[in-house]
C-alpha cells in the first residue's frame, strides 16, 4: 500500500538478482554508478514522501495506506 515501493521495486529486484548471481557464479550484474547528488536526491524524496503522506489534508491523504480503496 505504498506507491513509492511500487516505483522502487524494479531497482530492488535488480539488486537482489545481482546478489544472487554473485553468490552462485561469483559475478553479479553490471552495477550502475550514480552521482552522489542523485543518491542524496533519492534519499530526500523518500523522506519527503514519508512526511507528505502523513499530512491530514487533501490531496496528501490520497497517499496514505488504503486511501484510494475507500472513496
Amino acid at each position: 500500500m505504498n506507491p513509492l515501493t511500487v516505483v522502487l521495486l524494479p531497482f530492488l529486484a535488480y539488486g537482489l538478482a545481482s546478489h544472487v548471481l554473485f553468490e552462485i557464479r561469483g559475478r553479479g550484474l553490471p552495477q550502475p554508478s550514480l552521482p552522489a547528488a542523485w543518491i542524496r536526491a533519492l534519499c530526500a524524496a523518500i523522506l519527503l514522501f514519508g512526511i507528505v503522506r502523513n499530512l491530514p489534508f487533501h490531496p496528501f491523504t490520497l497517499l496514505a495506506p488504503g486511501a484510494m480503496l475507500h472513496p
